[in-house]
């Protein structure tokens, strides 16, 4: 077999392996973003913290638009002030997509309802409404902390970028790639 033939063989082999695996990029899964916030205004005031949540980006609408509804996020993490929250002791408002099924911004906190979140005078509450990067509807509320009656803090909050992280479709192939390149340089000696 000459070289040309088994390069296209291995490039056969490659090229039908990757349509078997592109259904795997397309697929659903967990999306974990990470956000920062800040206060500036009562006794809470504070630099920018770094928060993150978990949502199955399923729940994106087709064609965009806001889902609303309890227990969005698989994961959360928020800390201010010395208090922490996570899924179990915080729940979800909304989400809000682009189009593309791109997350434009996420409204949680630890008094919510499906599509709103609220803030009681002097009851411990908190909610955080974070989004893109030059978003003007970005703010962090509370109320009831260190005895305060509540404060908002306005447009000092953002999602920050998505971590690269390679789809294992894309390293499948990438592996297999390799792998065909190897066999044909052994074959060649």
């Amino acid at each position: 077999m000459t070289h040309a033939r088994r390069l296209a063989t291995a490039l056969t082999v490659v090229a039908a392996t990757a349509a078997s695996l592109l259904p795997l990029a397309a697929e659903a899964g967990p999306v974990t973003r990470q956000f920062e916030f800040s206060s500036t205004a009562g006794a809470l005031q504070f630099g920018p913290q770094i928060g993150s949540f978990t949502y199955d980006d399923a729940v994106a609408p087709v064609g965009g638009g806001y889902v609303s509804a309890l227990g969005l996020f698989a994961n959360l993490d928020v800390s201010f002030g010395g208090f922490s929250f996570d899924e179990t002791t915080a729940n979800s408002g909304w989400l809000r997509f682009d189009p593309a099924g791109v997350l434009l911004d996420a409204h949680f906190g630890n008094n919510c309802n499906a599509g709103s979140c609220t803030i009681s005078g002097g009851a411990s509450q908190w909610w955080i409404r974070v989004g893109q990067v030059g978003n003007s509807v970005n703010d962090f509320s509370y109320s009831g902390f260190n005895g305060e009656a509540g404060f908002r803090s306005t447009n000092l909050n953002a999602l920050l970028p998505n971590a690269t992280v390679p789809e294992p479709a894309s390293i499948a192939l990438a592996a297999l790639a390799l792998v065909a390149a190897g066999a044909t340089r052994r074959r060649q000696r």
